[in-house]
């Protein structure tokens, strides 16, 4: 996956206990949202062409987080912001690393200083066990990741069983996904995968607005179980245009720490619509514009 992740200040602990509709009304003004947008932090993975990290690499500070992989030539990324992305609890699932593997490297030179468990519901990806009890296996990584003492941790599980999203419908209903059950004392940084909402489907039903509605009540629900973590919301170059992607993050921006983009350029399942230069461009400079 390629990512990005722009961080934000984390709206108050009363902020987040008030009505969600209440809260959107009440949020900073559009240039307060810019000048804290300015403070932004990202989180980056490749898996596209060369034209793409060569145009993130303009936008990159000593700020952001880069996968260990991905991270571009003549870059210095310090430690605590290198990260790898497993999406199994395994040493290796069809040719991938997985938690286990990144644990067993250690703590020294070229290691990544955070571990993203992202689970998912595709086999090529997670082995199906590991999403029969989700909360459980998220309770494990932690542990394997804790126990290192040299890691942070995070997650970015799928839609549809962490929080109740169904990709056919475009409905979001809370109540059926698993996120109340999770351990969030133990989990530095959460990414929240609503970029679906977002869609070109999903967006002339309705979706902004439940997107915007759906991460207000997660992220009120994770700052108040963990104060201290880092809310990450997600959108995605696959099939939304960058005017929408910057619109959601104009709306949302007063809740969470960090947007999570994804840039599939080279997604073997669906054509990416929107991964081209010039709309990476338009969603980086409107994140970063003293950087265009």
């Amino acid at each position: 996956m390629f990512f990005v992740a722009f961080g934000l200040a984390v709206a108050t602990l009363a902020a987040c206990s008030e009505d969600p509709a209440v809260r959107r009304d009440s949020n900073p003004a559009d240039e307060v949202r810019g000048r804290v947008v300015s403070d932004l932090f990202i989180m980056y993975s490749a898996n596209a062409p060369r034209d793409a990290p060569a145009t993130f690499k303009r936008f990159l500070t000593n700020r952001d987080y880069v996968r260990i992989d991905s991270i571009p030539s003549g870059i210095r990324v310090a430690r605590r912001l290198r990260y790898a992305l497993p999406t199994t609890l395994r040493v290796e699932w069809k040719g991938e690393h997985g938690v286990r593997y990144w644990t067993r490297r250690g703590c020294g030179r070229g290691t990544p200083g955070t571990i993203v468990y992202d689970p998912e519901f595709r086999t090529a990806w997670t082995p199906p066990e590991e999403m029969d009890d989700l909360v459980a296996s998220i309770r494990k990584a932690a542990r394997l990741v804790r126990a290192t003492g040299c890691h942070r941790f995070a997650i970015a599980p799928g839609a549809e069983p962490f929080f109740g999203l169904d990709p056919d419908t475009c409905e979001v209903d809370l109540d059926k996904g698993v996120y109340r059950s999770v351990p969030w004392r133990a989990i530095d940084l959460v990414d929240f995968q609503a970029q679906r909402l977002l869609s070109d489907r999903c967006r002339r039903s309705g979706g902004v607005a439940r997107y915007e509605e759906t991460v207000f009540d997660l992220a009120a629900f994770v700052t108040d179980a963990n104060p201290e973590i880092e809310v990450v919301s997600q959108v995605s170059f696959l099939d939304t245009d960058p005017s929408t992607m910057n619109d959601a993050i104009r709306r949302v921006a007063g809740v969470i720490d960090g947007i999570y983009f994804s840039y599939p350029s080279t997604n073997p399942w669906r054509e990416c619509l929107y991964c081209t230069v010039d709309d990476l461009e338009a969603l980086l400079g409107y994140l970063r514009p003293t950087r265009t």
